[in-house]
């Protein structure tokens, strides 16, 4: 996560900078995220209550991971 990588469509734009990503949704459809390692371990779960947030991952090892929105129930 050491590399500035942006990942945009039309409803997500995820941007590496540094030590932290800035998520932004495009609505509020997400109740919270996980990351996992390639592993498969998770790293870290949390909840969204905001469009845009950022994830502090200067504990992160390099690495790739991968991040999973989870939308809210009906």
């Amino acid at each position: 996560i050491n590399s500035p990588i942006a990942t945009n469509n039309n409803d997500i734009s995820i941007i590496n900078n540094n030590d932290r990503l800035r998520i932004d949704l495009k609505d509020n459809t997400f109740s919270y995220f996980e990351i996992y390692n390639t592993s498969g371990q998770l790293i870290l779960k949390s909840t969204i209550n905001e469009q845009t947030f950022n994830v502090n991952t200067s504990k992160f090892s390099s690495g790739i991971y991968i991040i999973q929105l989870i939308g809210k129930s009906s």
